[in-house]
């Protein structure tokens, strides 16, 4: 399903009626990265209550789709998944997400990136969703379950 612009700027405006809800130091729009060695998943929140799945992308087409929706939604934070183990131990992908929130930094300072525990994001998508397809790609909707943890936190 596509949301067409008027959509998003009523939730836009939505914001500023729903504000108290949340810390008042959480700015919106908020990106959200499954970040991948293969394929990324992207999602979006507009007023931080809804969380959209965007799409997902070939891992070396990551910086481009990025820099498209950088400047379509005007972000103030990146949330990147930072997988780790049910003991808090970083796995071998989570150093490569810590160099890529490195490069985040350097190419966007005016936005702030944030790393959160994405454990199990995956798997919440595929154990909410019947698949059609064992192979069909999920993350961009574990993106979106990374947002959503991200603003749970956050309340």
């Amino acid at each position: 399903m596509k949301i067409n612009s008027k959509i998003l700027l009523d939730l836009e405006m939505q914001n500023e009626n729903l504000a108290f809800f949340f810390n008042k130091s959480i700015e919106f729009p908020i990106l959200a990265i499954d970040y991948g060695e293969k394929f990324s998943g992207l999602a979006y929140s507009p007023d931080g209550i809804c969380c959209l799945a965007l799409k997902t992308v070939v891992a070396d087409d990551l910086l481009k789709s990025l820099d498209q929706e950088i400047l379509l939604k005007n972000p103030k934070i990146i949330v990147l998944g930072l997988p780790l183990s049910q003991d808090q131990q970083e796995n071998h992908i989570c150093a490569k997400i810590r160099k890529f929130e490195k490069k985040l930094n350097k190419l966007y300072p005016k936005i702030k990136t944030v790393l959160t525990n994405e454990r199990f994001s995956s798997q919440n998508v595929i154990k909410s969703r019947k698949l059609k397809h064992k192979n069909q790609r999920i993350d961009d909707l574990a993106a979106s379950q990374i947002l959503s943890f991200y603003l749970s936190e956050q309340k």
